[in-house]
């Protein structure tokens, strides 16, 4: 079945001693049996928001089976913001990342406002890490302060994904992404309590290896339909990429 990756990040990585150039993305990609990827800059994380989002445009812009992920960062705000503007109405770019210092970094509404009213004229979805259970709080208080945003909470809570399921089916603007824990445990339990048409895939590669992150899809005990629809189908839905976008990213 074909497979859309929501999560994997581009460049000098968020993590120590990891990189991803455009090359090992692809060629990670074609090892794992992964079809498309959402990118997320690295250079924009670490250095400039700006700079970094416009190099992940010449990328997208030239790479078929690649979408951009702008990243916004709290620290940046003007920034941020610049590029949002230039690069969100872009067809290859699907969403929004709000981050902070480290993605354990919890983060709430006060800290986010800035860069979300910015954002509220777009329709495209926002994601916002959650490796613990206190970015899980964060993330549901960001979902419920901004109800007309599809909010995509990267890394399922983490250890603390039960959490993060309970924050789910009490928030229905939440979806939760895959990574971040690989224990198969999560998605039968995600599945059974909000449906798995709340779900998406994510590899978080290179900090995760893409083929770890789609083992714990096969590996499972879920129907392959709720696989198809984490794989591919709720991605394509979340991202209206019904209609392939043109050439030139317009």
């Amino acid at each position: 079945m074909p497979v859309f990756d929501c999560h994997s990040w581009l460049g000098g990585s968020i993590v120590p001693g990891m990189a991803q150039s455009v090359e090992t993305l692809a060629n990670a990609m074609e090892h794992a049996g992964i079809d498309r990827a959402l990118v997320f800059s690295a250079h924009a994380r670490m250095v400039d928001p700006l700079a970094g989002n416009r190099l992940l445009r010449a990328v997208v812009d030239r790479s078929p089976a690649l979408y951009g992920c702008l990243v916004g960062h709290l620290n940046r705000p003007e920034s941020s913001i610049g590029a949002m503007r230039e690069l969100m109405p872009k067809r290859r770019f699907l969403a929004l990342a709000v981050m902070g210092r480290t993605p354990e970094e919890p983060i709430s509404t006060a800290m986010a406002d800035e860069l979300l009213n910015a954002y509220r004229r777009y329709t495209k979805p926002i994601m916002v890490y959650a490796l613990n259970a206190a970015s899980v709080r964060g993330v549901q208080e960001i979902a419920r302060a901004y109800p007309m945003l599809r909010v995509v909470m990267l890394g399922m809570g983490g250890r603390d994904w039960r959490q993060a399921i309970r924050a789910a089916h009490a928030t229905t603007n939440i979806i939760l992404e895959t990574s971040g824990s690989l224990e198969c445990a999560k998605l039968e339990v995600a599945v059974e309590t909000i449906g798995a048409h709340r779900l998406v895939f994510g590899s978080w590669s290179p900090h995760t290896s893409a083929p770890a992150a789609m083992a714990m899809i096969e590996d499972a005990p879920i129907s392959d339909d709720a696989k198809r629809r984490i794989l591919w189908d709720n991605a394509v839905r979340l991202f209206d990429l019904d209609a392939a976008p043109s050439a030139d990213g317009e």
